[in-house]
């Protein structure tokens, strides 16, 4: 069972500059293209199955052509940037069943222009799979830059057929959207030691994709820290069966001080439990120490790279153990077996460095994001509209003047 685990929320108030038109839920006038988008004349659009509801497919059949061509849709024009700002781009993109143009894969591009509409920067993020991936890219905006706009696209040449789909667009502007929080700040700063953060603009791509989820519009999102972190990393215990006999799952209570389990293995019976959160680790050195563990009675070092997870080490005795850790996380198991007698560990400690130093326990600071939800909290109470998004009025299918879901 986990025990309670501490979370700080932060609001996070971000604005897609695409508004909600980066979903493509909605095509009122049926052409297949949603709206807000702008095609081309002998495409073919149509909205399919996405990451989430709909998304935009654009297809071209270029078998009989003379020439190269570019399917692809254009977005508004986008006002709310300036020279110098970087924006932040992503979507999820995929190449379609039908595509047989294998020089040119889909991309989505930036495209900047300064107030008499001259082009200063194209630049493109390229779509290399069959199914949904996610492409991304920074862009910093060049002097005298007025408004930009994004597409999707892929050229065909001549006896191909192009075929792509493109869902859940956003456009972030990270130098309007200023300091870094708290949260993610401490968060960049221990995943990346050697490196300073201090603005949205300067986290990098990964990251960024990591931090910042798909919104319609402006949306306040609340972001979920880990705040139990000090030079003792023994922190947050939990629970995660890894491996067992099958029949033998032990609670694991305490903390730092003393971990103990409630029910000592029968014969036969055995279990590893991962029992504390995964924390960035790579390229680091880290020690464990801890008093009462033997052969039968254990603690283990465990390092996950996606979802693979590796044993780096296991302290069977009073001698703490170092590991240098290639892997992207660590966390602390506890395993036993039924050669097992007393069933305490004390003085647990998980530090970083090669060293073991005195026991500390473990104390309350922040180490990590647990997740980023679009949700809108007030001091730990989470308000949900009952109209859903009904509420904001933006769509009239049917051109009859009344919004969507609403009745005279």
């Amino acid at each position: 069972m986990k025990t309670k685990t501490d979370v700080f929320i932060e609001p996070i108030t971000i604005r897609n500059l695409l508004g909600k038109c980066g979903n493509f839920e909605v095509d009122s006038n049926g052409d297949g293209l949603a709206d807000g988008w702008t095609g081309a004349t002998g495409y073919t659009y149509s909205l399919i199955s996405g990451i989430s509801g709909n998304a935009q497919k654009i297809y071209y059949d270029n078998s009989a052509g003379t020439a190269t061509v570019t399917p692809r849709i254009i977005s508004q024009q986008i006002n709310n940037v300036a020279e110098n700002d970087v924006i932040f781009v992503s979507a999820y993109m995929k190449i379609e069943s039908e595509n047989t143009e294998t020089t040119y894969n889909p991309v989505i591009n930036v495209l900047a222009y300064d107030a008499t509409d001259t082009l200063l920067l194209n630049t493109s993020f390229e779509c290399t799979s069959t199914v949904w991936q996610l492409v991304k890219g920074k862009v910093t905006l060049p002097a005298g830059t007025s408004y930009i706009v994004v597409r999707a696209l892929q050229n065909v040449q001549v006896e191909n057929i192009g075929s792509f789909a493109v869902d859940n667009y956003v456009v972030y502007n990270l130098t309007a959207m200023g300091d870094l929080p708290y949260g993610i700040k401490s968060y960049l700063e221990f995943k990346y030691p050697d490196t300073t953060f201090n603005k949205w603009e300067e986290v990098p791509e990964d990251d960024l994709a990591e931090l910042l989820p798909y919104v319609d519009g402006v949306q306040t999102l609340e972001l979920k820290q880990l705040v139990n972190r000090g030079k003792n990393l023994f922190v947050n215990l939990r629970h995660e069966l890894y491996a067992s006999d099958g029949t033998y799952d032990p609670e694991i209570k305490g903390n730092s001080d003393k971990i103990y389990v409630d029910t000592l293995p029968g014969a036969g019976q055995y279990a590893d439990i991962i029992i504390t959160d995964w924390i960035w680790a790579k390229n680091r050195t880290f020690t464990l120490q801890a008093s009462g563990c033997d052969a039968y009675h254990n603690l283990k070092i465990y390092g996950k790279t996606g979802d693979a997870i590796t044993l780096l080490g296991t302290l069977d005795s009073s001698t703490p153990i170092t590991v240098n850790v290639t892997d992207e996380y660590i966390a602390v198991g506890y395993s036993i077996d039924d050669g097992a007698g007393l069933s305490e560990i004390t003085n647990i400690q998980l530090e970083e460095g090669n060293t073991a130093t005195t026991y500390t326990p473990s104390k309350n600071e922040l180490v990590s994001i647990k997740e980023i939800e679009p949700k809108v909290t007030l001091y730990g109470t989470t308000i949900v509209n009952l109209l859903g998004k009904y509420g904001n009025f933006e769509v009239d299918s049917n051109a009859d003047g009344l919004a969507d879901w609403w009745e005279k």
